[in-house]
């Protein structure tokens, strides 16, 4: 008999820089649509690297652009947090589709594609 893993069927929000999201969709796709049963996944335009954490608050010499994107960050996880952890409605989707930085994967199309 072989064993194999059920996703995860916990919420689970994985935001993306542009450039490194860009590069593999159906990579992103396999490897989350594996683990997760419903993940979402949003590319976050004008953030880097470090824009994921506490070094654009420190740096002066940050991009608006960076600034901007660090903003998004900040309210799409207060959103996930307000709706998975403390219970209240707070339309996360919305505010995905809404937001014109942010980019959705839609992961069940990306992991049909060839990478």
């Amino acid at each position: 008999m072989q064993l194999q893993p059920r996703p995860a069927t916990k919420p689970f929000l994985l935001l993306l820089n542009a450039d490194w999201g860009r590069k593999s969709p159906a990579k992103i796709a396999r490897t989350y649509l594996a683990a997760w049963a419903a993940p979402t996944v949003a590319l976050i335009d004008g953030s880097h690297h470090n824009t994921y954490s506490d070094a654009p608050l420190v740096d002066s010499t940050a991009e608006s652009s960076e600034r901007s994107a660090r903003s998004v960050i900040g309210s799409l996880v207060a959103a996930f947090f307000e709706t998975h952890l403390a219970g209240r409605s707070v339309n996360l989707d919305a505010l995905l589709d809404q937001t014109p930085a942010v980019q959705r994967i839609p992961l069940e199309q990306a992991g049909n594609a060839t990478p």
